[in-house]
């Protein structure tokens, strides 16, 4: 009997060491970091009565250090700025083509106190002080390419990088599913040289032949696109139809390779059927309906594997997977460069991130009838 409840002593510390049974015989899992957003957001913007707080589609949004944020969007036209309680202060920048005025504020970024405002219509920098003083507007039109592009982000040392625009838009070649790639490229602050890091795959579009020759080009629903987001010393690029994400330095070397850690779901039926009907009753004329029929018809099988990829100011990359449909909110995984899962968590329902800071998370969020807010959550860890 002795020699009995020795080796079951001997087995019960090999349980101990081998599983981490601590006292009490209570097991201690090795879970996955959970983390969560306060359960209702700290800064709203939007759906007031207030007609300089509401918003159609928002284009670029910032929070500046100071917990100000700086918001374009085409109406009305004008870089609008809001307090850290979330209200409207003043015209920022207003449109128009005179020093510190600006026709489309493709992106806004910003350093220490520095204000950066990139022009994708007029292919102009404007830099701003935080406190609204224009410190120059100038050209911006890197030598090496005519094709459109926009400013994605900046490196620490200045350096911009730069993505074109989808050429599938155009409408240009035949009917059916097209996907086009696009380029990803570095060009200093005063609009040098461009040096390009590579092609990508763009965006899944429909095209269909209209008569009197023209075309309906739209984004294919529920179709692949290829993403892009800019870290510290990195920019990262990936093709949401596969799993993979690699990041690039400024040879267009690989710098990194990461595995998404989510999967490709079937196409939610009911979120197809809900979002043919929305766009048809938004259609002008039954052509259109048609063509929006035309289009829902020619779905893929699969959801891509991710619908979001933001780094945040520590470098860790925000990969958001995509939601079957409107009611559920995305799960995102944090991941290091080196690939290895932070943490997990779960975004509201409608609500894409835009900007992750130390403890707070920007981002646009659409409500059941199309209307966007600009909303900020703490992360709660």
């Amino acid at each position: 009997m002795a020699r009995y409840l020795s080796t079951l002593l001997v087995i019960s510390l090999g349980l101990v060491a081998a599983f981490g049974i601590a006292e009490g015989f209570a097991i201690r899992q090795n879970r996955e970091v959970q983390w969560s957003l306060s359960s209702s957001p700290i800064v709203s913007i939007g759906g007031g009565s207030d007609t300089r707080e509401t918003f159609t589609r928002v284009v670029s949004v910032a929070r500046l250090p100071d917990g100000r944020m700086l918001l374009w969007e085409a109406r009305p036209a004008a870089v609008r700025l809001f307090g850290t309680n979330g209200h409207f202060v003043r015209v920022f920048a207003r449109e128009g083509a005179g020093p510190g005025e600006v026709r489309d504020a493709n992106w806004i970024g910003f350093a220490a106190d520095t204000v950066f405002v990139f022009d994708r219509t007029q292919r102009r920098l404007t830099r701003f002080r935080s406190t609204g003083e224009v410190l120059s507007t100038v050209p911006f039109r890197p030598a090496g390419t005519e094709q459109s592009y926009s400013v994605i982000g900046r490196w620490r040392d200045g350096t911009l990088i730069l993505r074109s625009l989808d050429p599938g838009f155009s409408g240009r070649g035949q009917d059916g599913i097209r996907r086009d790639s696009i380029w990803l490229a570095i060009a200093d602050s005063g609009g040098g040289r461009l040096r390009q890091l590579g092609r990508f795959p763009g965006v899944a579009s429909f095209t269909k032949a209209t008569p009197g020759g023209g075309a309906y080009v739209a984004r294919q629903p529920f179709g692949p696109e290829g993403l892009t987001a800019v870290g510290n010393d990195i920019v990262w690029a990936g093709d949401n139809s596969t799993s993979m994400v690699v990041g690039y330095d400024r040879s267009g070397q690989t710098k990194a390779r990461l595995r998404v850690p989510f999967e490709s779901t079937p196409v939610d039926r009911r979120a197809v059927d809900g979002r043919r009907v929305r766009e048809r009753e938004v259609s002008r004329s039954a052509a259109i309906q048609a063509l929006v029929n035309a289009k829902f018809a020619a779905l893929p099988q699969r959801n891509p594997y991710y619908s979001g990829l933001v780094v945040a100011q520590d470098g860790d990359l925000w990969i958001t997977e995509v939601a079957p449909n409107d009611s559920i909110g995305p799960r995102v995984a944090v991941l290091s460069t080196e690939g290895v899962v932070r943490a997990r968590l779960r975004l509201p329902a409608r609500f894409r991130v835009v900007q992750v800071d130390d403890d707070l998370v920007t981002g646009i969020y659409r409500d059941e009838d199309d209307v966007e807010f600009v909303r900020v959550y703490a992360i709660q860890r």
